[in-house]
Formats: C-alpha cells, sequence, structure tokens
C-alpha cells in the first residue's frame, strides 16, 4: 500500500483499531459482571450495576467508557444471567464502539456451600462506528514524483460488526475467599476498520479475601492480573465498609498509578467515586482519570441486614 496522508485525528484512530485493547475499569467491585462473566447471579437477587469513566479529561482526545449491567440468580436452575451494555467513545464521538453482552453463569454448590464454583460462558455482539466527517484527507498528489496516489485501500470502513465469545471461573471458598480467572475474546474476532485487525485475548487472573473484623466493618484485599497481547498489568486493592455504609478503597497499579474510591452503600443502593492519579512519567501526559459506579439491588429481607461482601453485594 502506498503512502497515505491523514491528519493525526485518523491517524489516532487507526492505530486504536490496528493495536486494539479493551477498556478497563477500575474498580471491579463495581462492574462485577462486566470484570467476570462468572459473577452473574452472585448476590442471590436482582442486581443493576452502572460505571462511567472518563479517562484523562484534560488530554484533546478524551476516552470516554460507561458500562450498564443487569445481572439476576434464576433458583429453580441454580445459575445466573447478565446482559451488559458497553459504550466506548473516543474523541468526542469520532471513533464510538458498542458491545452487547449476554452472560450465563452456573452456580455448583459443594460440602454444605463451603466451596461454590461458578463457570461461565459470555456471548458478544460488538460494532465500531467511525465518523467520516471527522476525517480530513492530505494532498493526493505526490510532491515528488507528481503522481496520483492508489488510497482505495486505504480509506477505512464506517463501521464494523463482529461477535465474540468469553469465558469465566470463579472459585468461592467459606464465602470469603474468591478466586477467579477468564479468557476474552476467544475466537479474536476481526475488528478492523482499516483492512483485517484481530481483537487480542485478554487473560485475566484475580483473587480477594475479606476480613470481617466487626459487625459493621470489613476490609478486603485484593489482587488482579490482566495480559492482552504483549500488555500486562498488576493491581493491588484495599477495599473497606465501615460504619456499615461507607466505603473507601485505594488501589495500586505497576508503579504508575494510584486510585481512591469513596463512596456509599444502603440496603438497596450503592455509588462511589474514583480518581486515580499517574505519578511514573507519563504524568505530564495523561494527567488524571474519573470513575463513577452506581448500582441497585434487589434481595430478600434477611440478606439486607447482612454486612456483604464486594463480590455479592
Amino acid at each position: 500500500m502506498k503512502k497515505f496522508v491523514l491528519l493525526s485525528c485518523a491517524s489516532i484512530f487507526l492505530t486504536l483499531v490496528s493495536f486494539a485493547q479493551d477498556p478497563i475499569l477500575l474498580n471491579n467491585n463495581q462492574s462485577l459482571v462486566y470484570f467476570n462473566p462468572s459473577f452473574a447471579g452472585s448476590n442471590g437477587g436482582i442486581r443493576n450495576q452502572f460505571s462511567y469513566r472518563n479517562q484523562w479529561p484534560e488530554y484533546h482526545t478524551n476516552y470516554v467508557t460507561y458500562v450498564n449491567s443487569f445481572d439476576a440468580y434464576i433458583r429453580p436452575i441454580k445459575a445466573g444471567l447478565a446482559f451488559t451494555y458497553v459504550n466506548d467513545n473516543v474523541w468526542h464521538g469520532d471513533l464510538i464502539t458498542s458491545l452487547y453482552n449476554l452472560s450465563y453463569a452456573q452456580h455448583l454448590n459443594f460440602f454444605n456451600d463451603k466451596l461454590k464454583i461458578i463457570p461461565s460462558v459470555q456471548f458478544s455482539y460488538g460494532q465500531k462506528v467511525l465518523n467520516m466527517n471527522s476525517i480530513h484527507f492530505g494532498d493526493m498528489l505526490d510532491a515528488r514524483t507528481s503522481q496520483w496516489w492508489d488510497t482505495k485501500e486505504a480509506i477505512p470502513s464506517s463501521t464494523k460488526s463482529y461477535f465474540d465469545m468469553s469465558t469465566g471461573l470463579l472459585v468461592n471458598f467459606k464465602s470469603n475467599w474468591y478466586l477467579g480467572a477468564c479468557m476474552f475474546h476467544i475466537n479474536q474476532p476481526d475488528v478492523g476498520l482499516e483492512g483485517a485487525h484481530t481483537l487480542p485475548a485478554r487473560f485475566l487472573l484475580h483473587a480477594s479475601y475479606t476480613w470481617h473484623f466487626s459487625e459493621k466493618s470489613q476490609l478486603q484485599f485484593f489482587y488482579r492480573y490482566a495480559r492482552q497481547d504483549n500488555y500486562g498489568t498488576n493491581q493491588l486493592s484495599l477495599n473497606m465498609v465501615t460504619f456499615k455504609y461507607l466505603l473507601v478503597g485505594v488501589s495500586y497499579f505497576d508503579a504508575d498509578a494510584l486510585q481512591i474510591n469513596l463512596g456509599a452503600r444502603t440496603n438497596n443502593f450503592s455509588l462511589q467515586v474514583g480518581y486515580d492519579y499517574t505519578y511514573s512519567k507519563l504524568a505530564g501526559n495523561t494527567v488524571g482519570s474519573w470513575e463513577v459506579h452506581g448500582a441497585y439491588y434487589l434481595r430478600n429481607k434477611e440478606n439486607r441486614k447482612l454486612l456483604t461482601n464486594f463480590e455479592t453485594w
């Protein structure tokens, strides 16, 4: 393909398409099904979790992600079902990715419910939409040879649809220990707008332990490792519920960034705000990022009175 000149806007778009990475929410407790589809139905009732992330709002490209997830536990079949909608917006609507996920998690109980193993499968339909009006092409005449460039192969498509498949596994021991693993994009779908570009598989491994140190307070220790293509990240978090309703959390990411979360939860609602600050050499270019999470829960009266773990809230 001959050289083709686009303005910086289009260059960033094609880079995103070629080296596609999933949008990541840092507060995993407030986006459980998006984090691992095996959490579908984990609170034993009906749950709606919704999230908003504004990454680097002071940077002119602006990356905004919305996630809205509904899940429920179906008692007759001892399984969880979930539907998740994801909207990822780059450069104020110039490139929008919409994703519709349907998740099924089978809850298997052993040793009088002391051990739970929950495998899951997730089917997805995705669509990328590129605003062609925002792309400006350079001069079609090569100044060095006075020849017209052949640009037919370089002009990107305005839309791309694809199907995706993922799977997850969750192990819960004595209600306080959680171990999980996921493999997203098993089929590595073609998501390219300019030629064929596969979406790399993403591997996730996580673990958490919750310590109930009083009737109204608990502390969660959390670890996550994620890898997609050649990029791997580690996350360590401490999350606390105190006075039964107040939420506080802090997370550390690969000697690169810190996130602080503050919020509150009642018997049916929760609201949490997080801010992550980059302190590495990227700090001068990335600024900070905001996350806002909310949730609504329907559970039986007995469970509402209990100080529930983050994973089952």
